[in-house]
């Protein structure tokens, strides 16, 4: 006579549950796997676009540096060598965005001692009609000095362009541009988001006498020496915006390298075990590029 099974036992059931409970286990433990090696791809993506389009930004700007736009009668009237320098810089130094250019610099101590680097140079074209050739740091183009008869009216027409970095509102640093406004004024406009530390190197002609080559200096080394600048050495250190990092040994960023060695240069070396232990989790990224000058100071 044939029986018919009317349920399961308690064992049966025990070991079923345990059984489905480890596969729904092994598949959230893939699920989280997967969505962290997504955020760290992404992060990484992220990381890689942010430094490369804030090194692109200011080469463009520190190639335009001391432009003069030799076609205008206002500069055969002119001594041209009494306006500033095209290239500025000051160490561990951040501005504030409405304050008037570069007027009443502060230490960067959130922004692991980031330098500051100002660029001006000329626009071109008429003003109400700029010929876009000449873009300040924010993208939009500078009109060139017309109507400008003396020297302080040709300095004042000048365009600006100055980076620094300082933290948004959420704390996160971000790579800043400050420029004066067309209708005049002052403004500044975030560039790029996630950039910790912007370390600036100055290349200067026979430092120490020797024949041929730079010598890479900070700005405060550089003293007065503005218009002998030659070349602008920039290291960027960019991080990501999640704690995507699990374990791995902390890591000391030299951003200059190995054979910069200045311990009074704040920023240019980062030990990340100086760091409050979430940011030690980050995913980071050096960025360095050299540029030099394609017009030399009046």
């Amino acid at each position: 006579m044939r029986r018919h099974q009317q349920g399961l036992t308690l064992i049966e059931l025990m070991i079923a549950m345990a059984l489905g409970m480890g596969v729904v286990l092994a598949a959230v433990a893939l699920m989280q796997a997967s969505r962290s090696t997504y955020l760290s791809v992404a992060d990484s993506a992220q990381i890689q676009e942010n430094g490369r389009y804030a090194l692109d930004l200011i080469a463009r700007s520190v190639r335009q540096a001391n432009y003069v736009p030799q076609d205008n009668p206002a500069f055969l009237r002119n001594d041209l060598g009494g306006l500033e320098p095209g290239v500025f810089g000051i160490d561990n130094a951040r501005v504030s965005e409405h304050s008037t250019g570069l007027s009443s610099p502060s230490a960067n101590r959130d922004a692991h001692g980031s330098d500051l680097l100002a660029i001006r140079f000329f626009g071109s074209g008429p003003r109400n009609q700029p010929d876009n050739d000449m873009l300040n740091c924010a993208g939009f183009a500078v009109p060139g000095p017309n109507g400008a008869a003396s020297l302080s009216d040709l300095e004042e027409a000048r365009g600006q362009s100055i980076f620094y970095v300082t933290p948004d509102s959420t704390g996160e640093p971000e790579l800043r541009c400050k420029y004066l406004a067309r209708e005049g004024g002052w403004s500044a406009a975030a560039i790029v988001r996630g950039i910790e530390s912007f370390q600036v190197l100055y290349g200067l002609r026979n430092v120490h006498g020797s024949g041929g080559g730079l010598d890479y200096v900070n700005a405060t080394r550089v003293g007065a020496r503005w218009r002998e600048v030659a070349a602008v050495r920039i290291a960027l250190l960019a991080r990501g915006e999640r704690n995507v990092r699990n374990g791995g040994a902390p890591v000391v960023h030299r951003l200059f390298g190995a054979g910069y060695q200045d311990s009074r240069d704040v920023g240019t070396v980062i030990d990340e075990t100086s760091l409050p232990a979430p940011l030690q989790q980050r995913m980071r990224k050096l960025f360095q590029t050299t540029v030099w000058l394609r017009n030399s100071a009046p």
